[in-house]
């Protein structure tokens, strides 16, 4: 299986991930959908109910709506794709083809990553997209909750709450990693990998930047040239542009980049 994924944007963004050699991850927050790590109350309460009893967790303390509003903010992503020359993509990410698709090395990004938290913890997961794919999350998260006795930190009236108390952090983080991986079905097409951080468990720094709904806090991610393995031009980028990228990454990266063009047929 290809450790391949793609990220589409603007020659601008690839001249500041190149000589900054970092990416910036995104507040969910601030993402331009508005359902980012929203997630099916309703599902999730009958997922719950089925494995619960009244008893061991009555059902006010099922979610929380304000843990997802709040993670939103406290959760930073970068999106790829397993596609690679994708048409919708270069439409929708490049203006209108006047880009390029990075290829990233999963494996070298994950590692980049990893190298950021307090605790291991995985840092991409590939975006499920159907309601059945998102019950299977549910499911799994719920059983989670049960077998690591999350419940028990959840339910204050539990006779075991103190002693479980300290594992309280751990659900949220769980519920924070499931959201992520969900997405609406209209986004089905793009296939996407997400990368992300959480900040309880991120090391570095915070920062804040603008953006097209006014500010945005934002992580930088430090690369390697390994991250990359190569780069394709859109549909309408001028074929000049294909030596100064090469000339821009070995300039700033240090080494040989391959650098190929799109083979959409783009009108």
């Amino acid at each position: 299986m290809s450790n391949s994924c793609y990220h589409y944007t603007s020659i601008e963004a690839l001249y500041n991930i190149v000589t900054n050699k970092s990416l910036h991850f995104g507040s969910f927050g601030m993402m331009n959908d508005p359902l980012e790590t929203k997630i099916d109350d309703e599902l999730l309460r009958q997922t719950y109910e089925n494995e619960f009893s009244e008893a061991e967790l009555h059902p006010k303390f099922y979610f929380k709506r304000n843990n997802t509003d709040e993670f939103q903010y406290r959760s930073f992503g970068f999106s790829t794709s397993k596609f690679g020359d994708d048409l919708t993509q270069w439409r929708s990410y490049t203006q209108k083809g006047l880009g390029v698709c990075i290829e990233f090395d999963r494996v070298e990004l994950e590692k980049q990553l990893s190298k950021l938290l307090r605790d291991e913890m995985a840092v991409s997961y590939e975006c499920v997209y159907s309601k059945d794919e998102e019950l299977a999350l549910f499911e799994n998260y719920v059983q989670s909750v049960r077998n690591n006795d999350w419940y028990k930190a959840m339910n204050q009236f539990h006779p075991d709450y103190m002693n479980h108390i300290q594992s309280g952090s751990k659900y949220i983080t769980a519920l924070q990693e499931m959201a992520i991986q969900i997405k609406h079905k209209s986004f089905e097409a793009e296939s996407e990998v997400r990368f992300f951080i959480l900040q309880d468990n991120f090391t570095g720094k915070i920062e804040i930047k603008p953006c097209s709904s006014g500010l945005t806090r934002y992580v930088s991610v430090p690369i390697t040239p390994e991250c990359i393995k190569s780069i394709r031009t859109g549909p309408l980028v001028d074929k000049r542009n294909n030596f100064m990228i090469s000339e821009l990454f070995f300039s700033n990266m240090g080494k040989l980049i391959t650098i190929t063009e799109t083979t959409s047929p783009y009108v």
